[in-house]
């Protein structure tokens, strides 16, 4: 893994793993309509011999990662957010009392 780097002029520490890190922003219905649209895409390449295999590759790999780098430059999100619980009281509020 990336370590930080540590300039010794200025003592100014610089965390490369920030920037590499890949959030996820691709969402379900998205991931499944991707690698859909990419077995159709590489079956077509596959019968007909052209290069559409080739393009096939980019909705396969984006929809395995669940990560798009054109999303990400457009600032799309279509991963939902995750949903909290509450807290443990909230939680004990709702059980069943017979």
């Amino acid at each position: 893994m990336l370590e930080a780097l540590l300039l010794p002029e200025k003592n100014i520490k610089i965390c490369i793993t920030n920037y590499l890190t890949m959030k996820l922003n691709i969402g379900q219905n998205d991931q499944v309509l991707r690698l859909t649209i990419a077995s159709i895409i590489g079956l077509a390449g596959v019968l007909f011999g052209e290069s559409w295999g080739y393009i096939s590759l980019y909705p396969l790999i984006t929809g395995i990662i669940c990560f798009d780098p054109i999303y990400f430059m457009a600032r799309i999100n279509t991963k939902s957010p995750r949903r909290h619980l509450g807290s443990k009281k909230q939680r004990t509020n709702h059980k069943n009392h017979f």
